[in-house]
């Protein structure tokens, strides 16, 4: 299930950018929170998640989460989630 495609309807995602900018609100936050506490093997609670999205509201974020948000990975993967035909990462982003 790609968690990002199923909240939002992007044609590209950049990492940096504000998933606020892409249609989010609060509710579909706390649905990705939800969605990312059930598939990942983590101490992380769906409360700490949640504050951790409603602080910095990024598909970077999301990412991060998913690793453990120290780099610990879990076993599932980024692109089970952040579904985009384009995904610009932030070193080729233009000004």
């Amino acid at each position: 299930m790609n968690i990002c495609a199923k909240f939002l309807d992007e044609e590209e995602l950049n990492l940096n950018k504000n998933l606020y900018e892409c249609g989010a609100d609060s509710l579909i936050l706390a649905q990705i929170a939800a969605e990312i506490t059930k598939s990942i093997e983590s101490s992380s609670t769906f409360e700490s998640i949640l504050r951790e999205l409603i602080d910095e509201p990024t598909f970077y974020r999301i990412s991060e989460l998913l690793k453990g948000g120290n780099g610990t990975e879990h076993n599932i993967s980024n692109d089970e989630f952040i579904y985009s035909k384009n995904i610009v990462q932030p070193s080729r982003i233009k000004d």
